[in-house]
C-alpha cells in the first residue's frame, strides 16, 4: 500500500537521523590544530558547499524588465585661461533586444 501524499518517509527520516549523528560525530573529532595547511584547505573547498549557496540558486526564476536608463559622461577639460570646464554627455547606447 503506497504511503498518502505528504507524509514522510519513514526509512529515510531514519536514516537521515543517524547519517546526521554520525557526521557531528566526526566533526566533533577534527583537531584542526593537527591538521596541515593543505588539509585545512581541503576540508574548506568541501565544507563550502554546504554553507554558502551556489550563485544558480540565489537568482530568481523570472527576474523583471527593467527600463534601461541613459549613461551620463562628464568629460574633463582645461579651456585657453587653464580653468576646468566639465561637459555632461548622455550615452545613446541601447541595450540590444
Amino acid at each position: 500500500m503506497p504511503r498518502t501524499k505528504g507524509s514522510t518517509n519513514k526509512i529515510t527520516s531514519a536514516v537521515k537521523t543517524r547519517l546526521q549523528d554520525l557526521i557531528d560525530e566526526v566533526v566533533d573529532s577534527i583537531v584542526v590544530d593537527d591538521m596541515t595547511i593543505a588539509e585545512k584547505l581541503k576540508l574548506l573547498q568541501l565544507s563550502l558547499h554546504y554553507v554558502v549557496p551556489k550563485l544558480r540558486s540565489t537568482t530568481t526564476q523570472k527576474e523583471t524588465e527593467q527600463e534601461d536608463e541613459p549613461l551620463f559622461i562628464n568629460i574633463h577639460s582645461r579651456d585657453e585661461n587653464g580653468d576646468w570646464q566639465v561637459e555632461t554627455v548622455e550615452s545613446e547606447w541601447k541595450k540590444p533586444q
